[in-house]
């Protein structure tokens, strides 16, 4: 899938800010002017936030809410070298370091489903069987709560946080896309639990002797 890859970024600095104890307004009038300056020279767009403080330099996609002690966002791979650079030539701090935190992905609902499908197209059904796995066939573990542990595992970050919880979401529409399949091949045997006037969703994995024998019919 040819998309750019973001990567989380902390650009480390050192200006003379300490938590808890605030620059003078003059170091940080001097701070925020130059920071506004090298990036605005350098291609990127100053935005300010709502109620003040720190600013954010844009540069399409790439983001970076710009603190005394780090510039952090989502950055296009191919711009931490252009953007260490740049913070090199600060005069009213200095450059430590780069932290990055895993990968961004700039993709829609359907793109992300299709990822998954790709990358995790072998294997998917070992890491459901482990996650299912009980020691007897009598025992079972909660759909609901294995499912979560599954999404939570294969699920990627991408620009669309807001939507990263909703149970119709790629990473959960492809975790019961998976789930269903197994279902319906045996692969996978379902229970329940009575609790008040409801029923608890149960799953197991099943076993060798109770797959072998579908196989043998086909």
């Amino acid at each position: 899938m040819d998309k750019p890859i973001y990567t989380d970024t902390y650009f480390r600095i050192e200006s003379g800010y300490e938590w808890g104890h605030d620059m003078s307004e003059e170091k940080t009038e001097a701070f925020f002017a130059e920071i506004r300056r090298l990036f605005s020279q350098n291609g990127f767009t100053i935005e300010e936030r709502k109620y003040g403080g720190c600013p954010d330099v844009v540069l399409d996609k790439t983001r970076l809410y710009c603190h005394p002690q780090e510039l952090s966002g989502p950055v296009r791979k191919e711009l931490i070298e252009r953007i260490e650079k740049i913070l090199t030539q600060g005069t009213t701090f200095q450059y430590l370091r780069t932290d990055t935190y895993g990968e961004i992905l700039d993709l829609t609902e359907e793109e992300e489903l299709a990822y998954y499908r790709e990358v995790h197209a072998m294997g998917t059904e070992g890491i459901f069987s482990e996650a299912f796995h009980t020691r007897r066939r009598n025992l079972y573990k909660s759909r609901e709560q294995v499912q979560e542990i599954l999404v939570e595992k294969l699920r990627v970050k991408t620009f669309r946080e807001s939507s990263v919880y909703s149970n119709t979401s790629p990473a959960w529409r492809y975790i019961r896309e998976i789930y269903e399949k197994m279902l319906a091949e045996g692969k996978l045997v379902e229970g329940y639990k009575h609790i008040g006037s409801g029923k608890l969703m149960l799953c197991r994995t099943a076993t060798d002797r109770e797959i072998l024998p579908d196989k043998a019919k086909k």
